[in-house]
Protein backbone atom coordinates (compact mmCIF):
# COMPACT_ATOMS: atom_id res chain seq x y z
CA UNK A 1 0.00 0.00 0.00
CA UNK A 2 3.15 2.34 0.03
CA UNK A 3 3.55 2.82 3.66
CA UNK A 4 5.79 1.78 6.20
CA UNK A 5 4.30 -1.32 8.15
CA UNK A 6 5.88 -3.85 11.20
CA UNK A 7 5.34 -7.67 11.64
CA UNK A 8 6.77 -10.06 14.33
CA UNK A 9 9.94 -12.19 13.63
CA UNK A 10 7.89 -14.72 13.54
CA UNK A 11 4.87 -14.17 12.25
CA UNK A 12 1.98 -12.33 13.25
CA UNK A 13 -0.56 -9.53 12.63
CA UNK A 14 1.21 -6.27 10.70
CA UNK A 15 0.66 -2.83 12.17
CA UNK A 16 0.94 0.04 9.46
CA UNK A 17 3.19 2.79 10.99
CA UNK A 18 2.32 5.08 8.34
CA UNK A 19 -1.07 5.61 6.32
CA UNK A 20 -0.50 9.64 5.11
CA UNK A 21 -1.41 10.26 1.43
CA UNK A 22 2.24 9.76 0.10
CA UNK A 23 4.10 6.88 -0.70
CA UNK A 24 7.25 6.41 1.55
CA UNK A 25 10.10 4.10 0.39
CA UNK A 26 13.70 2.93 2.10
CA UNK A 27 12.83 2.07 5.69
CA UNK A 28 15.39 1.00 7.61
CA UNK A 29 15.42 -0.03 11.45
CA UNK A 30 17.52 2.01 14.26
CA UNK A 31 19.78 -0.07 15.74
CA UNK A 32 17.93 -0.66 18.71
CA UNK A 33 14.93 -1.30 17.00
CA UNK A 34 13.08 1.65 18.45
CA UNK A 35 12.76 3.76 15.37
CA UNK A 36 12.43 3.49 11.80
CA UNK A 37 13.52 5.65 9.30
CA UNK A 38 11.96 6.59 5.69
CA UNK A 39 11.60 8.88 3.10
CA UNK A 40 8.81 9.97 1.80
CA UNK A 41 6.92 12.70 -0.21
CA UNK A 42 3.99 14.36 1.74
CA UNK A 43 4.31 18.06 0.45
CA UNK A 44 5.32 17.74 -2.98
CA UNK A 45 8.92 17.14 -2.16
CA UNK A 46 11.12 14.01 -0.84
CA UNK A 47 12.10 14.10 2.55
CA UNK A 48 13.58 12.47 5.44
CA UNK A 49 10.70 11.08 8.16
CA UNK A 50 11.28 8.69 11.67
CA UNK A 51 8.45 7.15 13.12
CA UNK A 52 8.50 5.14 16.65
CA UNK A 53 8.34 1.10 15.83
CA UNK A 54 5.84 1.26 18.45
CA UNK A 55 3.38 3.77 16.45
CA UNK A 56 3.00 7.66 16.63
CA UNK A 57 3.15 10.76 14.11
CA UNK A 58 6.14 10.47 11.94
CA UNK A 59 8.73 13.54 12.58
CA UNK A 60 10.18 14.71 9.30
CA UNK A 61 13.36 15.53 9.55
CA UNK A 62 14.45 17.18 6.04
CA UNK A 63 13.05 19.99 4.64
CA UNK A 64 15.63 20.87 1.62
CA UNK A 65 13.75 21.36 -1.63
CA UNK A 66 15.87 18.07 -3.29
CA UNK A 67 14.76 14.94 -2.28
CA UNK A 68 16.68 12.98 0.67
CA UNK A 69 17.00 9.22 -0.01
CA UNK A 70 17.12 7.23 3.75
CA UNK A 71 20.28 5.26 3.30
CA UNK A 72 21.02 3.64 6.59
CA UNK A 73 21.53 4.62 10.25
CA UNK A 74 24.98 5.16 12.12
CA UNK A 75 26.22 2.79 14.26
CA UNK A 76 25.52 5.81 16.91
CA UNK A 77 21.87 4.85 16.88
CA UNK A 78 21.33 8.97 16.65
CA UNK A 79 22.20 9.86 13.07
CA UNK A 80 20.41 8.63 9.85
CA UNK A 81 22.18 8.54 6.53
CA UNK A 82 20.72 10.14 3.54
CA UNK A 83 21.66 10.74 -0.22
CA UNK A 84 20.76 13.79 -1.42
CA UNK A 85 21.43 16.15 -4.89
CA UNK A 86 21.28 19.30 -2.61
CA UNK A 87 24.55 20.82 -2.58
CA UNK A 88 26.20 18.51 -5.21
CA UNK A 89 26.46 21.35 -8.26
CA UNK A 90 24.95 18.62 -10.85
CA UNK A 91 21.18 16.93 -9.84
CA UNK A 92 22.52 13.40 -11.20
CA UNK A 93 25.44 12.93 -8.51
CA UNK A 94 24.25 12.68 -4.45
CA UNK A 95 26.32 13.13 -1.69
CA UNK A 96 25.75 11.98 2.02
CA UNK A 97 24.52 13.98 4.77
CA UNK A 98 23.56 12.46 8.48
CA UNK A 99 20.69 13.84 10.33
CA UNK A 100 20.11 13.50 14.03
CA UNK A 101 16.66 11.17 14.51
CA UNK A 102 15.56 14.47 16.72
CA UNK A 103 16.07 16.98 13.77
CA UNK A 104 18.34 19.78 13.76
CA UNK A 105 21.09 21.02 10.99
CA UNK A 106 22.39 17.79 8.33
CA UNK A 107 25.93 17.53 8.03
CA UNK A 108 27.64 16.33 4.88
CA UNK A 109 30.24 13.65 5.02
CA UNK A 110 33.47 14.06 3.58
CA UNK A 111 32.63 11.66 0.39
CA UNK A 112 32.59 13.44 -2.80
CA UNK A 113 29.88 12.04 -4.37
CA UNK A 114 27.44 8.44 -3.61
CA UNK A 115 24.40 6.67 -4.00
CA UNK A 116 24.25 3.42 -1.77
CA UNK A 117 26.46 2.99 1.48
CA UNK A 118 27.23 1.83 5.11
CA UNK A 119 29.38 2.37 8.36
CA UNK A 120 31.59 0.27 9.65
CA UNK A 121 30.51 -1.22 12.98
CA UNK A 122 32.86 1.60 14.69
CA UNK A 123 32.01 4.00 12.54
CA UNK A 124 35.09 4.87 11.35
CA UNK A 125 34.70 3.55 7.58
CA UNK A 126 32.08 4.07 4.85
CA UNK A 127 32.03 1.71 2.02
CA UNK A 128 30.08 2.61 -0.90
CA UNK A 129 29.16 3.28 -4.21
CA UNK A 130 29.54 6.17 -6.00
CA UNK A 131 26.50 5.40 -8.94
CA UNK A 132 23.37 3.80 -8.63
CA UNK A 133 21.75 0.87 -11.07
CA UNK A 134 19.15 0.93 -8.35
CA UNK A 135 15.52 0.47 -10.52
CA UNK A 136 17.51 -0.40 -13.45
CA UNK A 137 16.03 -3.40 -15.75
CA UNK A 138 19.56 -3.66 -17.82
CA UNK A 139 20.35 -7.28 -16.44
CA UNK A 140 24.23 -8.33 -16.87
CA UNK A 141 24.98 -4.71 -17.67
CA UNK A 142 28.75 -4.43 -17.85
CA UNK A 143 29.82 -0.58 -18.79
CA UNK A 144 30.69 2.55 -18.08
CA UNK A 145 27.89 3.42 -15.54
CA UNK A 146 28.83 -0.32 -12.89
CA UNK A 147 28.99 1.05 -10.09
CA UNK A 148 32.57 0.01 -7.98
CA UNK A 149 32.64 -0.43 -4.32
CA UNK A 150 34.82 2.09 -2.50
CA UNK A 151 35.80 2.16 1.02
CA UNK A 152 36.35 5.66 2.68
CA UNK A 153 38.32 6.26 6.04
CA UNK A 154 36.68 9.00 7.92
CA UNK A 155 39.73 9.66 9.84
CA UNK A 156 42.18 10.21 7.28
CA UNK A 157 39.97 11.05 4.64
CA UNK A 158 41.66 8.37 2.32
CA UNK A 159 40.18 6.04 -0.15
CA UNK A 160 40.11 2.99 -1.78
CA UNK A 161 38.35 0.93 -4.45
CA UNK A 162 37.59 -2.49 -3.00
CA UNK A 163 36.12 -4.04 -6.06
CA UNK A 164 37.29 -2.94 -9.85
CA UNK A 165 35.37 -4.36 -12.42
CA UNK A 166 33.04 -4.15 -15.29
CA UNK A 167 30.11 -6.12 -13.50
CA UNK A 168 27.70 -4.09 -11.03
CA UNK A 169 28.59 -4.22 -7.33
Amino acid sequence: AGDVWTVPKNGGTATRLSSPAGSEAFPKFSPDGNHIAYSANYHGNVDVYVVPTSGGLPARLTQHSFGDRVIDWHPDGENILFASTRKSGRQRFSQFYLINKDGGMAKKLPVPYGEFGAFSSDGKHFAYTDKSRVFRTWKRYRGGTAPDIMLFNLETLGSETVIDSDDND
